[in-house]
């Protein structure tokens, strides 16, 4: 139990992590957000380092195309390089006010769909397992984890970064 809530910890403070990141403004509030972040993502990353596994498996920015993304996105998408953190890699393409992050674990541990999406529906064809919900959706195949989020028009293109990602694995 306390390796899914470390799990669950890793992934949504990265998801917030890069919601926060993605956003712009300034000011005293954007500060005090910010701060907190950095300081649940400290926390989170000393947790997740306790989890089996690390950040070996797959560049996460060659599982899915800026092609592929751009179409999900409804706009142009570009992406830095894959960046390390909470024991895995992610890889943020952004268009306009939308993005989608995918991040790649390696561990089983990383996978929890109870923990990480209790709202969330199984989907078939897609690794040996997957999920998705309305804030993130996730995959395995042997060892190698994927989660997906993002906002704007990428919610409702979970299954399908998750199906390219997958094929690509």
């Amino acid at each position: 139990m306390a390796v899914r809530t470390v799990t669950m910890g890793v992934v949504g403070m990265a998801l917030v992590g890069a919601a926060v990141t993605g956003c712009g403004g300034g000011g005293k509030s954007a500060d005090a957000v910010s701060n907190a972040v950095s300081s649940a993502s400290s926390a989170a990353a000393a947790a997740a380092s306790k989890i089996p596994g690390g950040t070996a498996g797959p560049d996460p920015c060659t599982l899915v195309t800026d092609a592929e993304v751009s179409q999900w996105l409804g706009a142009t998408a570009t992406h830095g390089p894959a960046t390390s953190q909470f024991r895995g890699k992610d890889c943020k393409w952004t268009a306009g006010d939308s993005f989608l992050l995918l991040q790649v674990y390696v561990g089983k541990g990383f996978y929890s769909p109870k923990d990480q999406a209790p709202d969330g529906q199984s989907v078939s064809g897609i690794g040996d397992s997957a999920f998705v919900s309305q804030a993130l959706g996730g995959a395995i195949k042997g060892d190698t984890v994927v989660i997906v989020g993002g906002m704007g028009s990428a919610n409702a293109h979970f299954a399908d970064a998750l199906r390219a990602a997958m094929n690509r694995v």
